[in-house]
């Protein structure tokens, strides 16, 4: 499916109009890292000086890791570089990766946006290359050290299972199920599944949020409404032009 743009960062499918957005259901459907949420790098900081150490003395191990899961896949998300450590019994390593990975706060007002969109009535669900092991640590941390209710608006969605073992306490507050796809964005599987599951009547119109412009685009392809973000306040205004706020 061909998509056009209004505009550098707002993309429409075919067939797909502003007037639609009047006329159908809404379903927003969010990317996390760097939408929802941005990496904490102070705290990234310190993480890797408290590993430098195991770091330095497996420099060799990560490079080749790095290297190698790289070169297998083109688009790539930490939990993928975490369980080829994991499998390759660098476990250490594997730590790092995560807890680098999972060092993120809400990006100021998004919640607040949220919160506004689903008393209009739109729905929210989740639309991410993170992966189902990763999901529950992150919800866990928004919930318990930020105090956000950010991911209590989301009506599940759709995330990569990329093979790693679930965390010992796998606590979803989300409010419906979440379904995995085996490729990460900006391939169609993600879309194509979560279309398939939450759209497969085409009575709403999905609108996806992302910080990458491939993935907007990825989007359009599938159907989708793609906007790109860039900041909560443009984020607003862009909404208020399409008449959702």
């Amino acid at each position: 499916m061909m998509a056009r743009k209004t505009n550098t960062h707002i993309f429409w499918p075919q067939g797909v109009c502003q007037q639609d957005l009047l006329t159908k259901k809404i379903q927003f459907a969010w990317d996390i890292h760097e939408t929802l949420a941005r990496k904490n790098k102070t705290e990234c900081a310190a993480i890797t000086l408290r590993y430098s150490s195991t770091l330095l003395k497996n420099a060799r191990a990560l490079r080749i890791g790095l290297k190698t899961i790289t070169k297998k896949e083109e688009y790539i998300a930490a939990e993928a570089y975490a369980h080829y450590f994991e499998q390759h019994d660098y476990t250490h390593l594997a730590r790092y990766i995560t807890e680098v990975a999972n060092a993120y706060v809400p990006i100021k007002g998004i919640s607040k946006l949220l919160e506004e969109l689903a008393q209009k009535g739109h729905e929210h669900r989740i639309a991410s290359n993170i992966g189902k092991a990763y999901l529950p640590i992150l919800v866990n941390r928004f919930s318990t050290k930020s105090k956000t209710p950010l991911f209590s608006y989301m009506n599940g969605g759709t995330i990569i299972d990329y093979g790693l073992p679930l965390p010992d306490a796998p606590i979803f507050p989300i409010k419906s199920a979440v379904h995995c796809a085996v490729e990460c964005k900006p391939k169609d599987n993600l879309f194509q599944i979560h279309t398939m599951m939450y759209n497969q009547d085409n009575s709403s119109v999905i609108v996806f949020i992302d910080d990458k412009i491939k993935n907007i685009q990825a989007a359009a392809r599938n159907g989708w409404v793609g906007i790109k973000f860039s900041s909560v306040k443009k984020l607003r205004a862009d909404l208020i032009g399409l008449g959702l706020l």
